[in-house]
Order: structure tokens, then sequence, then C-alpha cells
């Protein structure tokens, strides 16, 4: 998308890339009634099928993920709260993320 790469340009040309946990996500698949399409995933937003729950995530953190390298873990929006705890180096909180697991290894 066009305004996720607005806002990497300007993290560059502030100087800040470097130094930034940058996290895209997306709720869940795109609307089958409108111009999207989640091809070749079957079903889209509201849908229990692949298309649905299948979702587009990217985290950019330059001193902690290898540029380019992938993962094949399925993870939920609840994981981000205790892995930006542990990426802020700050103690885990199970109490307050019950359901969320760290995707630091």
């Amino acid at each position: 998308d066009d305004s996720v790469g607005e806002i990497d340009s300007v993290l560059g040309r502030l100087g800040l890339r470097d130094n930034t946990v940058f996290i895209f996500a997306s709720d869940n698949g795109g609307l089958t009634l409108g111009p999207t399409s989640n091809y070749p995933l079957l079903g889209g937003k509201s849908f229990p099928y692949e298309g649905g729950v299948r979702t587009p995530l990217f985290i950019r953190w330059p001193s902690g993920i290898k540029a380019g390298s992938q993962s094949n873990t399925r993870v939920t929006h609840m994981d981000l709260y205790p892995t930006l705890l542990e990426m802020a180096g700050l103690p885990l909180r199970p109490d307050q993320h019950v359901d969320g697991l760290s995707l630091i290894a």
C-alpha cells in the first residue's frame, strides 16, 4: 500500500529506520463484495475460511530480525503485546496477555 511506503520513506528521511520497529498487520481478509480479491484463498472478511483469517503481517526490526527472513509460524494480534514488551527489554506480563505469546525466538 502507498501509505505504508510513505511511512517508511519518512522514517528513512528522518534517519529513524534503523532505530524503529515497524509492524504492519491486517485484521482480516479483504471484503469479498468489493474491489478486493483474496485469490487464491477462499472467502474473506467475516468468513471462517483461509481468505478471512490468513492476513499479512510484517515486522521490520533491524537490530533483531535479519532482513528478508520469513516464518510460517501462525500468529495472532494478541501475540504482538508480549512481543513488543520483549523487544523493549521489559518483563512479560502474562496476567495481561493471557492468550498472547512473544514471537521472539
